[in-house]
């Protein structure tokens, strides 16, 4: 398995049959350099790399530095069917939670639709602005910019570089004078919540992947394969269903279809924030035993939160 295979026709076959062989190349992170080293040692599956998980201290001189992705501990999360949190993962939201999603077309440079989601003090508010072409992405840029101005210290989280992206492109393409003082703040302090999960949290899935993801958590998409590039066949199928189509084209995909596709990342990212606040909230014991790595279980959303401390020396 590789990065490509998910937009290969035969994904589903391979994936199926790489999973009764519970081969390492299920673990999306690992190279085929270090897959290869692993095989080399006698290790072929991923049941037999999370026995091989031996936390060790960490020399004073790393102390500052992140933990380092661990994937004996990513297969070890799959095996227990548990999710893994290793040390204090750093979360500060000091003001109004918005949670973001942007879909766009790369080959036209063009995003169309920006998904937002924040809690007022009476109901939550989803927001869904959507450009009919490339002549509209102002306008949407200008209703976000407009919706947080009307936020209390807003607070942007997103999950992934797509949106980092966009950010910047819009500054670039529409100019900084646009920005109110709030939302410049907002903007370049948003918080990137792929940054904050990799080597500190680890999910009992194969991959890092929305779809991954939503799944273990047990959200379900109206669509049976949902995906970044489905979303962009969705989109081009609006665009044709406009104008009347010769019989026994592509059926016409509405508006409605990708705005529920697009409110998807943003409901994970409510959970992750929550997940990670609770598992925070464990408190290291003040008498630490010999070990090199103290835990805690808890219970959290129906699911099974283990809190890792990998001891400093």
């Amino acid at each position: 398995m590789n990065r490509h295979c998910t937009e290969c026709a035969y994904h589903a076959i391979c994936t199926e049959r790489t999973v009764e062989k519970d081969d390492l190349s299920l673990l999306a992170n690992m190279t085929e350099k270090e897959r290869k080293r692993l095989n080399s040692k006698g290790i072929f599956t991923v049941t037999q790399l999370s026995y091989t998980f031996r936390p060790r201290r960490r020399p004073k001189r790393l102390r500052e530095k992140r933990e380092k992705y661990h994937h004996a501990l990513k297969a070890l999360a799959i095996r227990q069917k548990k999710i893994h949190i290793v040390g204090q993962p750093q979360l500060k939201i000091p003001g109004t939670p918005v949670y973001l999603d942007v879909e766009g077309l790369p080959d036209r440079d063009f995003y169309y639709l920006i998904g937002i989601r924040f809690k007022t003090a009476d109901s939550v508010v989803q927001r869904s602005l959507w450009a009919d072409d490339a002549k509209g992405e102002k306008g949407i840029w200008i209703d976000f910019l407009n919706i947080l101005a009307g936020i209390e210290t807003p607070v942007l989280i997103h999950y992934g570089s797509f949106e980092t992206t966009f950010f910047k492109r819009m500054k670039k393409r529409y100019g900084e004078s646009l920005v109110g003082v709030g939302a410049a703040e907002a903007i370049n302090s948003a918080q990137n919540l792929v940054s904050l999960l990799f080597g500190q949290v680890y999910f009992p899935t194969y991959s890092n992947r929305l779809k991954d993801l939503g799944a273990y958590l047990g959200f379900r998409w109206s669509n049976t394969n949902p995906s970044g590039i489905q979303s962009i066949i969705w989109r081009i199928d609006w665009e044709q269903s406009r104008n009347p189509l010769p019989k026994g084209n592509c059926s016409p995909t509405t508006r409605k279809t990708v705005m529920l596709w697009i409110f998807s990342p943003k409901h994970f990212c409510v959970f992750a924030v929550q997940m990670i606040s609770q598992g925070c909230k464990m408190k290291l014991p003040q008498k630490l035993p010999s070990s090199t790595v103290q835990s805690r279980e808890t219970a959290f959303g129906g699911n099974s939160l283990v809190r890792l401390w990998i001891l400093r020396s």
